[in-house]
């Protein structure tokens, strides 16, 4: 069975929500009747999180065959930025697992690795590399999905860079053929 968690926002309701939908076959699609919030005035809905601004939704959803905890098989990241951990037993009903949030950006990447046993997580921040600020990669990981690493740079933007991209651009604009729009 296939399960998928996706925002929604309903029409004159505040913030944002995640919803459930599954599949057989990946293909076709329903919205399951959860009953866990109300949305747009019932409860009949498939709505797993309650609407509310960023940092409530479910990010990174994953099932979890390897916890002996049947209480933690589903892991979510729930916030857009600065995430909590969280678990649940049905990919429903969600508890957080800690207080501590992960210091990130607005986007990142969860991951379990195989091989070291651990769950990485990648997320986007602000760096200041001496010439501004810049998007920069931190990478923070966990062996229990409770506690995290402190965040720590894996990759972000050098001189180098700057410098490459604002040739790329100096030699874009200067070509009047991509100043022609490609259609009228």
């Amino acid at each position: 069975r296939w399960e998928m968690w996706y925002w929604g926002r309903g029409i004159g309701v505040p913030g944002i929500g995640t919803f459930l939908a599954v599949s057989d076959d990946g293909l076709h699609w329903e919205k399951p009747i959860v009953g866990a919030f109300e949305f747009n005035g019932s409860k009949e809905n498939n709505l797993v999180t309650p609407m509310s601004p960023y940092d409530q939704f479910l990010y990174h959803v994953q099932y979890d065959e390897r916890d002996p905890d049947p209480q933690r098989r589903w892991k979510a990241l729930i916030g857009d930025t600065n995430p909590r951990p969280a678990a649940s037993p049905d990919g429903i009903n969600w508890t957080f697992l800690s207080e501590k949030h992960i210091p990130s950006g607005e986007e990142g990447f969860l991951i379990y690795d195989e091989l070291a046993r651990r769950f990485v997580f990648t997320l986007r921040v602000m760096h200041d590399a001496g010439f501004g600020r810049q998007r920069a990669v931190n990478i923070s990981t966990s062996k229990d999905f409770v506690e995290w690493t402190e965040p720590v740079l894996m990759f972000a933007a050098d001189a180098r860079d700057q410098e490459l991209g604002a040739e790329w651009l100096r030699r874009f604009t200067a070509d009047p053929a991509y100043r022609q729009p490609l259609a009228n």
